[in-house]
C-alpha cells in the first residue's frame, strides 16, 4: 500500500485535469485529420475530374482529326474538286492535321498535368497545415501542464503553510494556558502566603493586645 503523502486530494485534482486536457487535445488533433482528410479526398476527386477532362477533350480531338483527315470527307472532296487529292498539297494537308491533333493532345495532358500539380500543392499545403496545427495543440498541451504543475506547487505550498500556522497557532494557544494556568497558580500561591501572614498578624496583634491589657490591669491594681 502506498505510503500517504497528504496531498492526494490535490493529485487527484491535477491529475483530473490533466486528463481532461488530454482529451480535448487528442479531440481536436482527431478533428484536424478528419477536415484534412476530407479536404485531400476532395482534392484527389479533382484531380480525377481533370483527368476525365483531358480524355473527353483528346477524344473529341481524336475525333474531330479523324473526321478532318477522312479520304471520304468533306476535306477531301474539297480537294478532289480542285484536282488535289493525290498532290503533295493534300499530303501536307494530311500532315497539319495529324500535327495539329497531337499538339492538342499534347496541350491537353500538360493543362491537365499542371492544374493537377496545383492540386498536389494543395494537397501537401493541406498536409503541412495538419502536421503545423497538431503541433501547435502539443505546445498548448505543454504549456497547460505546465500551468497544472505550477498550481499544484502553489497549492501544495499553501496547504503546508496553513498547517504550518494551524500548528504554530496551537502551539501558541497551548504555551499562552500553560502560562496561564502557571499564573493562575502563583496567584493563588500569592494568595495563600499572604492569608497565612495576615492570620499570623492578627494572632501577633491578638497576643500584643492580650498582653498589653493584663499589664494595664495589673498597673491599675498596683495603683489602687
Amino acid at each position: 500500500m502506498a505510503s500517504q503523502t497528504g496531498y492526494e486530494d490535490i493529485d487527484k485534482l491535477i491529475n483530473s485535469q490533466e486528463s481532461m486536457i488530454d482529451d480535448t487535445i487528442e479531440k481536436q488533433n482527431k478533428i484536424t485529420d478528419q477536415q484534412t482528410a476530407l479536404d485531400v479526398a476532395q482534392m484527389e476527386r479533382q484531380k480525377e475530374e481533370y483527368d476525365r477532362d483531358a480524355t473527353k477533350a483528346n477524344k473529341g480531338a481524336y475525333v474531330e482529326y479523324r473526321k478532318a483527315s477522312n479520304p471520304y470527307g468533306e476535306n477531301a472532296e474539297n480537294l478532289a474538286s480542285k484536282g488535289l487529292a493525290n498532290s503533295g498539297y493534300a499530303e501536307t494537308t494530311q500532315a497539319n492535321l495529324y500535327n495539329t491533333y497531337q499538339k492538342s493532345v499534347s496541350e491537353t495532358l500538360i493543362n491537365s498535368s499542371k492544374l493537377k500539380a496545383d492540386v498536389d500543392n494543395q494537397i501537401n499545403d493541406a498536409i503541412a497545415q495538419r502536421d503545423i496545427t497538431k503541433a501547435q495543440n502539443a505546445l498548448e498541451l505543454y504549456q497547460q501542464k505546465m500551468q497544472l504543475l505550477t498550481q499544484a506547487y502553489e497549492y501544495k505550498t499553501n496547504r503546508d503553510q496553513f498547517e504550518y500556522q494551524k500548528t504554530q497557532d496551537a502551539l501558541t494557544q497551548s504555551n499562552w494556558e500553560k502560562e496561564f494556568a502557571y499564573q493562575q497558580n502563583r496567584d493563588a500561591v500569592s494568595d495563600n502566603q499572604w492569608q497565612r501572614e495576615f492570620d499570623y498578624q492578627k494572632e501577633r496583634d491578638a497576643v500584643a493586645d492580650s498582653q498589653w491589657l493584663k499589664e494595664y490591669n495589673l498597673s491599675a491594681r498596683r495603683s489602687s
